[in-house]
Formats: structure tokens, sequence, C-alpha cells
């Protein structure tokens, strides 16, 4: 099975953290956030992994060369010119194509196994489906009550403006995980969105075109950072330390 890490961000929130290390090579719990994603996608039955890299590219490759992850081949996809999301998985895309394939940013840390994602996509046969966490936010997702893609909830100079392409029952927010699983025509989609665009923008595409996306919500005890500021950073070790 394939996988993609989005490990190319600057990481501006984390100040001087990441000036001299990437993202993805800050430590918490022993390990790199790269080692708990990979960890996360082998367990899940990824067996050929592709990392997008920018922001201090040198560095991650010298981590990848120096560190041998049995029964993984692992590409990389280097970007002269950070593509955002959605972009970064297009230009990635050749490693992607003939089989369904995880995506998974690399500075998100989650107790919840992929199988069990896997286990949902497969049984509701969707396009793509997102892991989802319920909680108050001013943006995210819209998703009607059988948890489908509908919509998109953003705020321009100020204003919230929403985006509905599938009209849906009961339609509530909820905030995206930065971790799903996608099927090939997820690649097809983004051909017409250029070089540099958010992964949303071709869901909603998708949606848009009559695919059906879906989320999974968090169940309930499991747990998830986004690793996007130094507090969260030492969220996440407190929580790391406490557990092991």
């Amino acid at each position: 099975m394939k996988g993609m890490i989005l490990a190319a961000g600057f990481g501006t929130r984390l100040g001087s953290l990441t000036q001299v290390t990437p993202k993805c090579l800050i430590e918490a719990g022993g390990k790199t956030l790269l080692e708990h994603s990979i960890s996360k996608l082998k367990v899940a039955g990824v067996d050929e992994l592709v990392v997008n890299l920018h922001h201090l590219a040198p560095a991650v490759e010298q981590f990848l060369d120096d560190n041998k992850f049995p029964g993984l081949v692992v590409h990389r996809s280097f970007e002269p010119k950070i593509l955002d999301t959605g972009g970064g998985v297009k230009a990635a895309g050749r490693y992607l194509r003939d089989s369904s394939f995880f995506v998974h940013n690399a500075d998100v840390y989650t107790t919840f196994e992929l199988t069990n994602l896997k286990e949902q996509h497969t049984k509701a046969a969707a396009s793509a489906t997102l892991l989802v966490v319920e909680q108050p936010s001013s943006r995210g997702l819209l998703v009607d009550r059988d948890n489908r893609l509908c919509g998109w909830v953003g705020k321009a100079s100020g204003a919230e403006f929403r985006r509905i392409i599938r009209n849906g029952v009961d339609l509530r927010l909820v905030n995206f995980c930065g971790i799903q699983l996608c099927n090939p025509e997820v690649l097809d989609w983004m051909e017409p969105l250029g070089s540099h665009f958010s992964i949303i923008e071709a869901y909603l595409r998708g949606v848009d075109l009559g695919a059906t996306l879906n989320v999974m919500p968090l169940p309930d005890g499991e747990r998830w950072f986004d690793v996007g500021s130094p507090e969260k950073l030492e969220g996440l070790r407190g929580f790391l330390k406490a557990k092991f």
C-alpha cells in the first residue's frame, strides 16, 4: 500500500525551533515527528512511501539516508517552491497513482490506529476518507448527518464565508486532522488546479463532480495533536512522557 508524508512546511508557528531543524525532525517522546508518522503508516500496511521536501530539505534527506525502515521503500519529492498540501500530493502523483494511498501531515500525532480508517474507507466505497475531530472552530469542513463532505467554512478579511457544494441534512462543522486515505481518482481532480493549492480544493472539486467523500470522526478516547506551536509541542511531549 502507498502513503505520503507532507514534510515540506516551514513550521513558522514554532518560531526559532524550526530555523535550524525541519519541523518533521523535531523530537517528541524520543522519536522525530517523521518517525511517528512512518510508524503509524507502516502499521496500517504502507510499504511504499513518498516524503515531500522543501524547508531545510538536505537535513530531511540526510535523516532518510541514515535511518532505514525495514519493509518500506521511501521516495523523496523535492519542491523548489513550496506547493501547499494539494500541490505537494499532485507533484508526487507518479508514486501514488496505481493504488489507494494515505496522506499524513508530518506535524500531527494521533493514538488512533489507521487500520480503522482503512476499514471504514473500504466499507464505504468512498473516493476519500478524512479523519476529523469535532471541536469548536471558526473554520473547517461542512459535513452532513451521514458524514459526507458537503462544503467548507472559512474566513476572509474577518468575515465568515461558506462554500456549500452538496446540499445535506443537519450540516455541522468539523476540523480536518491532516490524515486521509484517497483513491487514485483524487489525483485526476487536481489536474486543473495548477501547481499550488490546498488539498481541500481538490476534495471540494471531487464533491462538485459527484464523488462521495466521507469523514471519520476521531473516536472517543483517542487523542490527536497538531504540533503547530511550542505550547502544543510541549503538550505532545508531556502526553508521550506520561504514556511511556
